[in-house]
Protein backbone atom coordinates (compact mmCIF):
# COMPACT_ATOMS: atom_id res chain seq x y z
CA UNK A 1 0.00 0.00 0.00
CA UNK A 2 1.36 3.44 -0.91
CA UNK A 3 1.92 6.02 1.83
CA UNK A 4 -0.66 8.36 0.23
CA UNK A 5 -3.29 5.63 0.23
CA UNK A 6 -2.54 4.76 3.84
CA UNK A 7 -2.77 8.43 4.83
CA UNK A 8 -6.17 8.74 3.08
CA UNK A 9 -7.52 5.74 4.95
CA UNK A 10 -6.15 7.05 8.23
CA UNK A 11 -7.92 10.36 7.68
CA UNK A 12 -11.10 8.46 6.78
CA UNK A 13 -11.02 6.51 10.04
CA UNK A 14 -10.63 9.64 12.14
CA UNK A 15 -12.39 12.55 10.43
CA UNK A 16 -15.11 10.97 8.32
CA UNK A 17 -16.92 9.34 11.24
CA UNK A 18 -18.12 11.42 14.17
CA UNK A 19 -19.03 8.67 16.61
CA UNK A 20 -19.47 8.20 20.33
CA UNK A 21 -16.60 6.05 21.58
CA UNK A 22 -18.50 5.36 24.80
CA UNK A 23 -21.37 3.43 23.25
CA UNK A 24 -20.40 -0.18 22.46
CA UNK A 25 -21.44 -1.56 19.12
CA UNK A 26 -22.98 -4.52 20.95
CA UNK A 27 -25.67 -2.15 22.24
CA UNK A 28 -26.58 -0.99 18.74
CA UNK A 29 -26.90 -3.92 16.37
CA UNK A 30 -28.45 -7.38 16.29
CA UNK A 31 -25.96 -9.97 17.49
CA UNK A 32 -25.42 -11.52 14.05
CA UNK A 33 -24.22 -8.14 12.72
CA UNK A 34 -21.74 -7.36 15.47
CA UNK A 35 -18.16 -7.04 14.30
CA UNK A 36 -15.86 -8.68 16.82
CA UNK A 37 -13.49 -6.28 18.54
CA UNK A 38 -11.16 -8.95 19.86
CA UNK A 39 -7.57 -8.56 18.76
CA UNK A 40 -6.72 -11.08 16.10
CA UNK A 41 -4.30 -11.61 13.29
CA UNK A 42 -5.29 -11.13 9.67
CA UNK A 43 -5.47 -14.92 9.31
CA UNK A 44 -8.20 -15.12 11.96
CA UNK A 45 -10.47 -12.69 10.13
CA UNK A 46 -12.69 -14.67 7.74
CA UNK A 47 -12.34 -11.95 5.09
CA UNK A 48 -8.65 -11.27 5.66
CA UNK A 49 -9.18 -7.72 6.92
CA UNK A 50 -6.32 -6.09 8.74
CA UNK A 51 -6.78 -4.50 12.16
CA UNK A 52 -6.83 -1.08 10.44
CA UNK A 53 -9.54 -2.25 8.02
CA UNK A 54 -11.61 -3.73 10.84
CA UNK A 55 -11.55 -0.39 12.67
CA UNK A 56 -12.73 1.42 9.53
CA UNK A 57 -15.46 -1.20 9.09
CA UNK A 58 -16.51 -0.89 12.71
CA UNK A 59 -16.89 2.87 12.43
CA UNK A 60 -18.75 2.54 9.12
CA UNK A 61 -21.22 0.09 10.69
CA UNK A 62 -21.94 2.52 13.51
CA UNK A 63 -22.43 5.38 11.06
CA UNK A 64 -24.81 3.32 8.90
CA UNK A 65 -26.78 2.27 11.93
CA UNK A 66 -27.27 5.80 13.23
CA UNK A 67 -28.11 7.02 9.74
CA UNK A 68 -30.80 4.34 9.41
CA UNK A 69 -32.41 5.45 12.68
CA UNK A 70 -32.59 9.10 11.80
CA UNK A 71 -34.66 11.43 9.68
CA UNK A 72 -31.80 12.75 7.58
CA UNK A 73 -32.83 14.95 4.67
CA UNK A 74 -29.40 14.92 3.01
CA UNK A 75 -27.21 12.06 1.81
CA UNK A 76 -24.14 10.90 3.73
CA UNK A 77 -20.90 10.11 1.87
CA UNK A 78 -18.51 7.53 3.35
CA UNK A 79 -15.01 7.16 1.92
CA UNK A 80 -13.81 3.60 2.41
CA UNK A 81 -11.18 1.38 0.84
CA UNK A 82 -12.05 -1.44 -1.55
CA UNK A 83 -11.52 -4.22 1.00
CA UNK A 84 -14.01 -2.71 3.44
CA UNK A 85 -16.60 -1.67 0.90
CA UNK A 86 -16.66 -5.19 -0.59
CA UNK A 87 -16.82 -7.00 2.77
CA UNK A 88 -19.68 -9.37 3.54
CA UNK A 89 -20.13 -7.77 6.96
CA UNK A 90 -20.79 -4.34 5.47
CA UNK A 91 -23.20 -5.87 2.94
CA UNK A 92 -25.06 -7.61 5.77
CA UNK A 93 -25.49 -4.34 7.68
CA UNK A 94 -26.80 -2.54 4.59
CA UNK A 95 -29.29 -5.36 4.04
CA UNK A 96 -30.36 -5.44 7.70
CA UNK A 97 -30.87 -1.69 8.05
CA UNK A 98 -32.57 -1.33 4.64
CA UNK A 99 -30.59 1.83 3.95
CA UNK A 100 -30.70 2.94 0.31
CA UNK A 101 -27.25 3.53 -1.09
CA UNK A 102 -25.22 4.27 -4.19
CA UNK A 103 -21.67 3.30 -5.08
CA UNK A 104 -20.55 5.96 -7.57
CA UNK A 105 -16.90 4.85 -7.30
CA UNK A 106 -14.96 1.88 -5.98
CA UNK A 107 -14.07 3.63 -2.71
CA UNK A 108 -17.25 5.68 -2.14
CA UNK A 109 -20.48 4.62 -0.42
CA UNK A 110 -23.31 7.17 -0.52
CA UNK A 111 -26.11 6.56 1.98
CA UNK A 112 -29.32 7.95 0.55
CA UNK A 113 -31.35 10.14 2.87
CA UNK A 114 -34.35 8.32 4.25
CA UNK A 115 -37.36 8.94 2.01
CA UNK A 116 -39.42 11.81 3.33
CA UNK A 117 -42.94 12.59 2.31
CA UNK A 118 -41.43 14.86 -0.33
CA UNK A 119 -39.65 11.94 -2.02
CA UNK A 120 -42.56 9.58 -1.50
CA UNK A 121 -44.85 12.04 -3.26
CA UNK A 122 -42.65 11.66 -6.35
CA UNK A 123 -42.96 7.88 -6.15
CA UNK A 124 -46.74 8.06 -5.90
CA UNK A 125 -46.87 10.56 -8.75
CA UNK A 126 -44.74 8.29 -10.95
CA UNK A 127 -47.04 5.32 -10.23
CA UNK A 128 -50.18 7.26 -11.13
CA UNK A 129 -48.55 8.68 -14.25
CA UNK A 130 -47.56 5.20 -15.46
CA UNK A 131 -51.14 3.97 -15.12
CA UNK A 132 -52.26 6.83 -17.38
CA UNK A 133 -49.43 6.20 -19.83
CA UNK A 134 -50.49 2.57 -20.09
CA UNK A 135 -54.08 3.42 -20.84
CA UNK A 136 -53.60 6.54 -22.98
CA UNK A 137 -50.71 5.86 -25.37
CA UNK A 138 -49.72 2.17 -25.06
CA UNK A 139 -51.50 -0.91 -26.27
CA UNK A 140 -52.03 -3.87 -23.90
CA UNK A 141 -48.99 -5.80 -25.15
CA UNK A 142 -46.71 -2.81 -24.62
CA UNK A 143 -48.24 -1.93 -21.26
CA UNK A 144 -47.62 -5.41 -19.87
CA UNK A 145 -43.87 -4.91 -20.27
CA UNK A 146 -43.74 -1.78 -18.09
CA UNK A 147 -43.82 -1.55 -14.31
CA UNK A 148 -42.93 1.02 -11.61
CA UNK A 149 -39.80 0.39 -9.56
CA UNK A 150 -37.56 2.05 -6.95
CA UNK A 151 -34.66 -0.17 -6.09
CA UNK A 152 -30.89 -0.17 -6.34
CA UNK A 153 -29.75 -0.78 -9.90
CA UNK A 154 -26.43 -2.19 -11.04
CA UNK A 155 -25.40 0.00 -13.95
CA UNK A 156 -23.95 -1.62 -17.07
CA UNK A 157 -21.66 1.38 -17.64
CA UNK A 158 -20.26 2.55 -20.93
CA UNK A 159 -18.17 0.12 -22.96
CA UNK A 160 -14.88 1.81 -24.01
CA UNK A 161 -14.15 2.01 -27.71
CA UNK A 162 -10.75 0.49 -26.95
CA UNK A 163 -11.28 -2.85 -25.13
CA UNK A 164 -7.75 -2.61 -23.73
CA UNK A 165 -8.29 0.88 -22.32
CA UNK A 166 -7.74 1.22 -18.58
CA UNK A 167 -10.88 2.17 -16.65
CA UNK A 168 -10.28 4.68 -13.87
CA UNK A 169 -13.08 3.66 -11.53
CA UNK A 170 -11.92 5.81 -8.63
CA UNK A 171 -12.47 8.88 -10.80
CA UNK A 172 -15.84 7.56 -11.92
CA UNK A 173 -15.19 7.67 -15.68
CA UNK A 174 -17.02 4.60 -16.87
CA UNK A 175 -19.44 3.62 -14.12
CA UNK A 176 -19.62 -0.07 -14.95
CA UNK A 177 -20.87 -2.06 -11.97
CA UNK A 178 -21.77 1.06 -9.98
CA UNK A 179 -25.03 1.05 -8.06
CA UNK A 180 -27.65 3.79 -8.07
CA UNK A 181 -30.98 4.16 -6.29
CA UNK A 182 -33.39 6.61 -7.95
CA UNK A 183 -36.52 7.97 -6.31
CA UNK A 184 -38.65 6.20 -8.91
CA UNK A 185 -38.25 4.65 -12.34
CA UNK A 186 -40.12 2.73 -15.02
CA UNK A 187 -38.87 -0.76 -15.68
CA UNK A 188 -39.20 -2.52 -19.04
CA UNK A 189 -38.99 -6.29 -19.18
CA UNK A 190 -39.66 -8.37 -22.25
CA UNK A 191 -37.22 -11.13 -21.43
CA UNK A 192 -35.13 -11.95 -18.35
CA UNK A 193 -33.00 -8.80 -18.17
CA UNK A 194 -34.91 -5.62 -17.16
CA UNK A 195 -34.09 -2.15 -18.40
CA UNK A 196 -35.04 1.17 -16.83
CA UNK A 197 -35.72 3.65 -19.65
CA UNK A 198 -37.31 6.43 -17.53
CA UNK A 199 -35.95 7.63 -14.18
CA UNK A 200 -37.36 10.15 -11.70
CA UNK A 201 -34.90 11.96 -9.45
CA UNK A 202 -36.22 14.21 -6.67
CA UNK A 203 -33.92 16.86 -5.28
CA UNK A 204 -34.86 18.49 -1.99
CA UNK A 205 -32.86 21.70 -1.43
CA UNK A 206 -29.71 20.20 -2.95
CA UNK A 207 -27.23 22.12 -5.13
CA UNK A 208 -28.39 22.23 -8.73
CA UNK A 209 -24.99 21.01 -9.97
CA UNK A 210 -25.40 17.85 -7.90
CA UNK A 211 -28.82 17.23 -9.45
CA UNK A 212 -27.37 17.61 -12.94
CA UNK A 213 -24.52 15.22 -12.10
CA UNK A 214 -27.05 12.56 -11.09
CA UNK A 215 -28.95 13.13 -14.33
CA UNK A 216 -25.78 12.85 -16.43
CA UNK A 217 -24.88 9.64 -14.63
CA UNK A 218 -28.11 7.96 -15.71
CA UNK A 219 -27.94 9.19 -19.29
CA UNK A 220 -24.24 8.51 -19.87
CA UNK A 221 -23.36 5.50 -17.69
CA UNK A 222 -26.16 3.07 -18.59
CA UNK A 223 -25.04 2.21 -22.13
CA UNK A 224 -28.15 3.89 -23.56
CA UNK A 225 -30.67 1.97 -21.44
CA UNK A 226 -31.95 5.08 -19.62
CA UNK A 227 -33.36 7.45 -22.17
CA UNK A 228 -35.26 10.03 -20.10
CA UNK A 229 -34.59 11.53 -16.65
CA UNK A 230 -37.31 13.61 -15.03
CA UNK A 231 -35.93 15.93 -12.36
CA UNK A 232 -38.26 17.16 -9.65
CA UNK A 233 -36.26 19.99 -8.10
CA UNK A 234 -37.81 21.07 -4.78
CA UNK A 235 -36.40 24.05 -2.93
CA UNK A 236 -37.40 25.26 0.50
CA UNK A 237 -37.31 28.94 1.38
CA UNK A 238 -35.46 28.70 4.70
CA UNK A 239 -35.21 32.49 4.95
CA UNK A 240 -38.99 32.76 4.96
CA UNK A 241 -39.14 29.97 7.56
CA UNK A 242 -36.70 31.85 9.80
CA UNK A 243 -38.83 34.97 9.48
CA UNK A 244 -41.90 32.95 10.43
CA UNK A 245 -40.15 31.67 13.56
CA UNK A 246 -39.34 35.20 14.71
CA UNK A 247 -43.04 35.91 15.22
CA UNK A 248 -44.09 35.94 18.86
CA UNK A 249 -47.03 33.62 18.30
CA UNK A 250 -44.73 31.03 16.66
CA UNK A 251 -42.17 31.33 19.46
CA UNK A 252 -44.95 30.63 21.93
CA UNK A 253 -46.14 27.56 20.03
CA UNK A 254 -42.64 26.06 19.80
CA UNK A 255 -41.92 26.89 23.44
CA UNK A 256 -45.16 25.20 24.46
CA UNK A 257 -44.24 22.07 22.50
CA UNK A 258 -40.79 21.99 24.09
CA UNK A 259 -42.17 22.32 27.60
CA UNK A 260 -44.92 19.74 27.06
CA UNK A 261 -43.04 17.08 25.04
CA UNK A 262 -39.34 17.94 24.88
CA UNK A 263 -36.73 15.47 26.11
CA UNK A 264 -34.06 16.52 28.63
CA UNK A 265 -31.50 16.81 25.82
CA UNK A 266 -33.86 18.97 23.74
CA UNK A 267 -34.39 21.27 26.72
CA UNK A 268 -30.64 21.52 27.33
CA UNK A 269 -29.97 22.38 23.71
CA UNK A 270 -32.75 24.97 23.59
CA UNK A 271 -32.40 26.65 26.95
CA UNK A 272 -32.86 30.01 25.21
CA UNK A 273 -36.41 28.95 24.36
CA UNK A 274 -36.99 27.86 27.93
CA UNK A 275 -35.75 31.27 29.10
CA UNK A 276 -38.30 32.77 26.76
CA UNK A 277 -40.99 30.93 28.73
CA UNK A 278 -40.24 32.96 31.83
CA UNK A 279 -41.09 36.15 29.94
CA UNK A 280 -44.49 34.82 28.88
CA UNK A 281 -47.54 35.13 31.06
CA UNK A 282 -48.61 31.72 32.37
CA UNK A 283 -52.13 32.26 31.08
CA UNK A 284 -50.77 32.83 27.59
CA UNK A 285 -48.67 29.67 27.75
CA UNK A 286 -51.46 27.54 29.11
CA UNK A 287 -51.05 24.37 31.16
CA UNK A 288 -47.57 22.95 31.73
CA UNK A 289 -48.84 19.38 31.89
CA UNK A 290 -46.50 17.01 30.03
CA UNK A 291 -47.96 15.40 26.92
CA UNK A 292 -46.77 12.27 25.08
CA UNK A 293 -44.92 12.63 21.80
CA UNK A 294 -47.56 10.54 20.03
CA UNK A 295 -50.09 13.36 20.52
CA UNK A 296 -47.75 15.84 18.86
CA UNK A 297 -49.10 15.67 15.32
CA UNK A 298 -52.31 17.55 16.12
CA UNK A 299 -50.28 20.29 17.86
CA UNK A 300 -47.77 20.97 15.08
CA UNK A 301 -48.38 23.88 12.73
CA UNK A 302 -46.73 22.98 9.40
CA UNK A 303 -45.83 26.58 8.58
CA UNK A 304 -43.66 26.68 11.74
CA UNK A 305 -41.47 23.81 10.54
CA UNK A 306 -41.48 23.83 6.72
CA UNK A 307 -40.72 26.88 4.62
CA UNK A 308 -42.54 27.73 1.38
CA UNK A 309 -41.66 25.26 -1.36
CA UNK A 310 -40.75 25.93 -4.96
CA UNK A 311 -41.05 22.98 -7.36
CA UNK A 312 -39.48 22.86 -10.80
CA UNK A 313 -39.73 20.03 -13.35
CA UNK A 314 -37.03 19.34 -15.92
CA UNK A 315 -36.98 16.64 -18.61
CA UNK A 316 -33.57 15.46 -19.87
CA UNK A 317 -33.20 13.04 -22.75
CA UNK A 318 -30.35 10.98 -24.13
CA UNK A 319 -29.04 11.96 -27.56
CA UNK A 320 -26.05 10.93 -29.65
CA UNK A 321 -24.31 14.17 -28.62
CA UNK A 322 -25.05 13.72 -24.90
CA UNK A 323 -27.82 14.73 -22.46
CA UNK A 324 -30.19 17.42 -23.72
CA UNK A 325 -33.00 19.24 -21.97
CA UNK A 326 -36.41 18.54 -23.49
CA UNK A 327 -38.37 21.77 -23.59
CA UNK A 328 -38.04 24.32 -20.82
CA UNK A 329 -37.78 24.08 -17.05
CA UNK A 330 -41.32 24.38 -15.73
CA UNK A 331 -42.18 25.95 -12.36
CA UNK A 332 -45.08 24.16 -10.69
CA UNK A 333 -45.12 25.82 -7.29
CA UNK A 334 -45.85 28.32 -5.92
CA UNK A 335 -47.88 29.14 -9.03
CA UNK A 336 -50.10 26.68 -10.88
CA UNK A 337 -48.86 25.35 -14.23
CA UNK A 338 -51.07 24.05 -17.02
CA UNK A 339 -50.34 20.52 -18.17
CA UNK A 340 -49.72 21.55 -21.76
CA UNK A 341 -46.64 23.49 -20.66
CA UNK A 342 -44.88 20.32 -19.49
CA UNK A 343 -42.73 18.45 -22.04
CA UNK A 344 -44.28 15.17 -23.22
CA UNK A 345 -43.32 11.60 -22.38
CA UNK A 346 -43.29 9.60 -25.61
CA UNK A 347 -43.84 5.93 -26.33
CA UNK A 348 -40.29 5.87 -27.69
CA UNK A 349 -39.03 6.85 -24.23
CA UNK A 350 -40.76 3.88 -22.61
CA UNK A 351 -40.00 1.10 -25.08
CA UNK A 352 -36.26 0.61 -25.78
CA UNK A 353 -35.39 1.06 -29.48
CA UNK A 354 -34.10 -2.50 -29.86
CA UNK A 355 -37.52 -3.87 -28.85
CA UNK A 356 -39.81 -1.49 -30.73
CA UNK A 357 -40.01 -3.69 -33.83
CA UNK A 358 -41.41 -6.50 -31.64
CA UNK A 359 -44.68 -4.56 -31.47
CA UNK A 360 -46.51 -4.35 -34.84
CA UNK A 361 -47.14 -0.81 -36.04
CA UNK A 362 -45.18 0.73 -33.18
CA UNK A 363 -45.42 4.54 -33.21
CA UNK A 364 -42.65 6.09 -31.09
CA UNK A 365 -44.16 9.59 -31.35
CA UNK A 366 -47.25 8.85 -29.25
CA UNK A 367 -47.10 11.21 -26.29
CA UNK A 368 -48.62 12.04 -22.92
CA UNK A 369 -48.14 15.02 -20.61
CA UNK A 370 -47.98 14.71 -16.85
CA UNK A 371 -50.59 16.53 -14.76
CA UNK A 372 -48.80 19.09 -12.55
CA UNK A 373 -51.86 19.73 -10.38
CA UNK A 374 -51.85 16.07 -9.34
CA UNK A 375 -48.29 16.29 -8.11
CA UNK A 376 -48.98 19.56 -6.33
CA UNK A 377 -51.85 17.92 -4.44
CA UNK A 378 -49.66 14.96 -3.44
CA UNK A 379 -46.88 17.22 -2.21
CA UNK A 380 -49.21 19.45 -0.22
CA UNK A 381 -50.60 16.37 1.51
CA UNK A 382 -47.08 15.41 2.64
CA UNK A 383 -46.02 18.78 4.06
CA UNK A 384 -47.77 18.22 7.46
CA UNK A 385 -45.95 14.89 7.86
CA UNK A 386 -42.60 16.51 7.03
CA UNK A 387 -43.33 19.16 9.67
CA UNK A 388 -44.19 16.43 12.17
CA UNK A 389 -40.92 14.58 11.50
CA UNK A 390 -38.91 17.75 12.02
CA UNK A 391 -40.75 18.54 15.22
CA UNK A 392 -40.06 15.03 16.53
CA UNK A 393 -36.36 15.41 15.77
CA UNK A 394 -36.31 18.78 17.54
CA UNK A 395 -38.14 17.50 20.63
CA UNK A 396 -36.40 14.16 20.96
CA UNK A 397 -32.98 14.39 19.24
CA UNK A 398 -31.43 11.46 21.12
CA UNK A 399 -33.82 9.10 19.34
CA UNK A 400 -32.47 10.08 15.93
CA UNK A 401 -28.86 11.06 16.52
CA UNK A 402 -25.58 9.67 17.77
CA UNK A 403 -25.73 11.75 20.95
Amino acid sequence: MSSSTHDMEARTSSSQFLLSKDLPLEHLLPRHLILSTAESSDDEDPEGLSEHDREILRRAIKEIYYFSKGTKETDLVLKLNGRVIESNQLEAVLEETKVRYNRPASNILVLKAMPTGVHESVQEFAIRALEKLRSHILNPDEARCLYPAWRTVLLPGMIPDDPDAEVDRDNDLEGRGDERTPDAMYGFRLHAYPQFPVVFEASFSQPYDKVLNVMRYWLTKTDGETRLVIIVDIREDRQALNQQRRKDVVKQRIAQLLRESGSPLAMTRNDDILEYLSSIDEKTMGSCKRKPLRSLQSRVHPEDWVGPLQVRFEFWESTTSGPRKRGRSVLLMPRQTRARLLPPIRAGDLIPPEYQDRFPGFDASRSFRLDPSEYQSLLEEEIPMLAFRRACRFLCPEKYENC
